[in-house]
């Protein structure tokens, strides 16, 4: 089966959530919140064990910043990143990945 496209022949490659405003609650892989967030963001692995790599990614896909997680949940200080929308990518040891979009917005 072919993903869907959304114009000019891009395809989705991340499945967005619902919602972009609250906490990302019930996604499979992870747990992001707050959402929208404007000084700290909190990601915790679902029913896993670590190391996690987790990547901060702008909308023209280039890695923010990377962090490694040992423990399954962990505080992210984004205060200084620029305010916008950006996707949290979590890379388990297995290989398997889990991204959701987020938003950074002004206090």
């Amino acid at each position: 089966m072919d993903s869907p496209r959304y114009g000019y022949g891009m395809r989705c490659l991340l499945n967005p959530p619902s919602t972009i405003t609250g906490e990302v609650a019930g996604a499979a892989g992870m747990n992001i919140h707050p959402v929208p967030a404007t000084e700290m963001l909190f990601v915790e692995a679902d029913n896993s064990t670590g190391p996690y790599a987790l990547q901060l990614v702008d909308v023209l896909g280039r890695i923010v910043r990377m962090w490694t997680m040992d423990e399954q949940r962990i505080a992210l200080d984004v205060r200084d990143e620029p305010r916008g929308v950006y996707v949290i990518t979590l890379r388990l040891r297995t290989g398997v990945m889990h991204s959701r979009k987020i938003q950074l917005v002004e206090p």
